[in-house]
């Protein structure tokens, strides 16, 4: 389990592009997995900031959102994502050339064989962004709302094991143990990149607290000892997982944010 750690540091961009004065941030490196939490509601200039690194395909696509909270929240990830992983490379957040993968999954096409790796997942006002330094990696984070923890969801998209294992828990834990099933299947789901071509119910996740693991694919038991799934500890009302196709790995945890200095 990762823990949030409260947010010791938190890395302040207060230029859109690298330079001397304002170093890139830390890269991950070998086995590390770098998590980036974001909170999506802009301060005073933050919005225009962020709109401003978008590119114009990117600035329609907010706009088609029918809610403005909805264009905030997408204007503000996807102007996280591009901010982080600028700074991470060392490039003008600006510069960077998004395209999607079969199943919508954006890459960076001149990194797609030297890596970074990266998978953003947002809820409400909070976001995750991993950056891993080799492999393919997911992360997921769910704001929990008791009216999908329903029995038709979980005979729909859990394993048979997964749903058994919830519906022997006192009926206090069952809502949890929902989200955080929920989250550590998406996060192996955006891992592997295949969407819904990968029914949620062919692979199998442990859910009890606090203690991830991928147990098996398509009931293959080896082939999910492969991969990495982490629970990432945030709040009491939020659900968020990690996963990575690597047999271990270590995973620190951040805090992104702009200037409000």
């Amino acid at each position: 389990m990762i823990v949030d750690p409260g947010y010791r540091r938190r890395h302040r961009l207060v230029s859109m592009s690298p330079s001397p004065s304002h170093p890139r941030l830390p890269p991950p490196a070998g086995g590390e997995v770098r998590v980036w939490r974001a909170d999506l509601r802009p301060e005073p200039g933050e919005l225009e900031a962020m709109r401003a690194l978008l590119t114009p395909e990117e600035r329609d696509r907010a706009a088609r959102f029918v809610f403005e909270i909805h264009r905030v929240r997408w204007t503000m990830g996807r102007g996280a994502l591009r901010s982080i992983l600028g700074h991470t490379l060392g490039r003008d957040p600006a510069s960077l050339s998004f395209e999607p993968g079969p199943h919508g999954k954006p890459f960076l096409p001149e990194y797609s064989s030297t890596g970074p790796w990266f998978n953003l997942s947002h809820s409400g006002d909070r976001a995750l962004l991993a950056i891993a330094a080799a492999g393919e990696v997911g992360v997921d984070i769910e704001l929990h709302d008791p009216r999908r923890a329903t029995e038709d969801l979980m005979e729909h998209y859990f394993a048979t094991g997964e749903r058994s294992s919830i519906q022997a828990m006192a009926s206090c834990e069952r809502e949890r143990a929902f989200f955080d099933c929920w989250t550590r299947k998406e996060a192996f789901i955006k891992a592997v990149g295949d969407g819904l071509s990968f029914p949620l119910h062919e692979f199998e996740v442990r859910t009890a607290p606090e203690d991830a693991a991928l147990l098996s694919i398509r009931g293959d038991r080896e082939a999910a000892a492969g991969w990495t799934l982490r629970d990432i500890q945030l709040s009491s009302d939020a659900s968020a997982a990690l996963a990575i196709e690597a047999r271990d790995c270590s995973i620190l945890l951040d805090q992104w944010s702009l200037d409000r200095g």
